[in-house]
């Protein structure tokens, strides 16, 4: 019943600033005090001394809420006069000023804007920017006041495959785009700001289609790269994903179980995207099955003495055993420095049998007292386990 008597009021101008304000409120500093209906919300403006202040009352309201202060003039301020929704006239004995009353454009987000409860402000979602409604000129029903549609952009996989040019689908929640409009989607990189790339979207359903696009100048294994949902060159909505590229990865231990499209291939020592046909059985795609050395017997070997070394190992495939597995010795102190022993023919997949190895002379660690070297399975060329 207030809501709606202070509604009449403003509409039949018989505004009364005892009615409105008591002396709690300091009724006897205002010097002036105007009101007007915006979107279905009573806003008042009033003056005390130079400063224009401005409260709500919505509907639903028991009392007036404050959204602060407005403008403050030079001047005590004797009047003032709404010309429209947007235009405010203050005068005073000497001048007039105008200004408009509200703060919309100092919210930078759907939330900060919407939480304002400002009847003159609400979120443009496709300007992304706080406007008035009639700033909002790109899909005005898309002007919102409710912080529940704002616009939200979720991936559901954020691991992608860099080299695969696949499309990444993001999904609009919270509220429906116009699907006959043209989207772009901008990858960007937090680490390198001159890493962005724009491709095609489309829009259909809740989710929008984004062309994933081929980045070449990845150098690691993994990067995590901002993706913005574009219209007309104004991002809407925005979400990270993690990018792999599995070529760049070294190791099994980092390449297997990254994401979905990275596996290791222990015959080749690679990390790809799709296994080739040597390596389709033997892909490994979680790090607890990388193939590893778990014990050596005998632990200690001594110059000039051959011996045979029985190693244990975890995950070694299977692969036409006796043809291509060796075992080789390495030393720290010269990386190039290296020695190939037969294998076994008793060797099996978890016990591997190295034949007559040695510690030659050419070897700096040899003069040692006491020193390390490296002990590993190789298939051809490639460290199996070490």
């Amino acid at each position: 019943k207030q809501w709606y008597q202070r509604r009449v009021a403003i509409t039949a101008g018989e505004l009364n600033k005892n009615s409105l304000f008591t002396t709690d409120t300091g009724s006897d500093d205002i010097k002036s005090f105007n009101g007007r209906l915006v979107n279905y919300e009573l806003v008042i403006l009033y003056s005390i001394g130079p400063t224009v202040y401005k409260i709500v009352l919505s509907e639903n309201d028991a009392s007036f809420r404050s959204l602060g202060i407005l403008i403050t003039t030079s001047e005590e301020i004797n009047k003032l006069e709404f010309f429209n929704d947007e235009l405010v006239y203050a005068s005073s004995n000497l001048t007039i000023v105008s200004f408009v009353p509200h703060q919309c454009g100092k919210y930078a987000d759907c939330e900060s804007c919407t939480e304002l409860r400002d009847p003159h402000c609400g979120w443009c979602t496709l300007q992304n920017e706080c406007t008035t409604l009639s700033q909002c000129t790109i899909k005005p029903d898309l002007w919102t006041k409710s912080s529940s549609e704002c616009l939200e952009i979720d991936i559901t996989d954020d691991n992608i495959d860099v080299m695969s040019g696949i499309n990444l689908n993001v999904s609009a929640l919270y509220i429906t785009l116009p699907t006959d409009l043209k989207y772009t989607c901008e990858f960007t990189s937090p680490a390198d700001p001159a890493e962005v790339h724009i491709t095609n979207g489309s829009y259909s359903g809740s989710e929008i289609h984004c062309a994933v696009p081929v980045i070449s100048r990845i150098n690691s294994g993994l990067m995590l790269l901002d993706v913005s949902i574009l219209y007309e060159n104004v991002s809407i909505g925005m979400s990270t994903v993690r990018y792999h590229r599995c070529d760049l990865y070294t190791e099994c231990s980092n390449c297997s179980g990254v994401n979905k499209f990275c596996s290791w291939c222990p015959l080749e020592g690679t990390c790809s995207k799709e296994a080739d046909a040597i390596c389709v059985e033997y892909k490994v795609t979680a790090p607890e099955n990388c193939p590893a050395i778990t014990e050596i017997q005998p632990p200690k070997l001594s110059r000039d003495t051959i011996k045979n070394v029985v190693v244990n190992v975890d995950y070694l495939p299977e692969y036409q055993f006796r043809d291509v597995y060796q075992c080789m010795i390495s030393s720290r102190l010269n990386s190039s420095l290296t020695r190939l022993f037969k294998i076994s023919d008793s060797s099996t997949n978890d016990t591997v049998f190295c034949d007559g190895v040695q510690v030659d002379q050419e070897f700096p660690e040899y003069n040692a007292k006491e020193s390390k070297i490296d002990i590993s399975i190789v298939y051809g060329s490639v460290c199996q386990t070490y």
